[in-house]
């Protein structure tokens, strides 16, 4: 079988791992890397994601990214408080034809729920390009969702359920993410997430929370 020539698109925490796994994977070529930071900008994609070198050099320069008519974007950069940007971004690929898959584009999610302004751009270049987007999120759902459920479904009662979810940060190195979440915050301050436009004009919907919960 052919492999799928794919460019990673972000070096920072995730984006690294994703080179390691495109690398690792036989059915995969890495053709391209997309770098914001100008320290990473021509470094070997095998230096940013610690793997042996690949011959391929970080760039910015998204119409180079373009001309590789790649079969798909591993879309890893963060999009805090810049959604608008991580949509013009990932828009030209769709409209070119390459599929996309990403971490970050959370309207997409529940799209007839999502903001629109998001949402339309990347529905109307999926039509033009013939292409298509798979959002699976930086935790696809099974250990908050499904494998949840399992352990309930041999419970004769349930009385109470108590979801923590904790997170090591030391060296996860997006700020705004960080600031979007309220992390390093007091208990009382309302972050981003609760109060930003991740609640769509006009709507009551909210991805993180319901419009009565607290930040706690």
């Amino acid at each position: 079988m052919k492999s799928k020539r794919v460019i990673v698109w972000g070096t920072g925490h995730f984006g690294a791992q994703a080179i390691q796994g495109v690398m690792d994977h036989p059915d995969l070529e890495l053709v391209g890397v997309h770098a914001w930071s100008p320290d990473k900008l021509g470094r070997d994609a095998g230096d940013l994601g610690s793997v042996p070198p690949t011959g391929i050099s970080a760039t910015d320069d998204t119409r180079k990214l373009l001309a590789l008519r790649a079969d798909c974007v591993a879309y890893f950069s963060s999009t805090a408080l810049r959604d608008a940007d991580a949509t013009l971004e990932i828009v030209p690929f769709l409209e070119s034809g390459t599929n996309v898959v990403t971490i970050s584009h959370f309207d997409l999610q529940y799209p007839n729920h999502g903001n629109a302004e998001y949402v339309q751009p990347i529905v109307d270049a999926c039509e033009r390009g013939q292409s298509s987007v798979l959002l699976t999120g930086t935790e696809p759902g099974f250990a908050f969702g499904q494998h949840l459920f399992s352990l309930l479904s041999v419970a004769g009662r349930v009385d109470r359920i108590d979801l923590i979810e904790a997170s090591n940060v030391q060296e996860y190195n997006s700020i705004d993410s960080l600031r979007m979440y309220g992390f390093n915050e007091d208990l009382e301050y309302r972050p981003p997430m609760f109060t930003s436009s991740v609640e769509p004009p006009g709507t009551s919907a909210r991805f993180w929370a319901s419009p009565t919960s607290s930040a706690s």
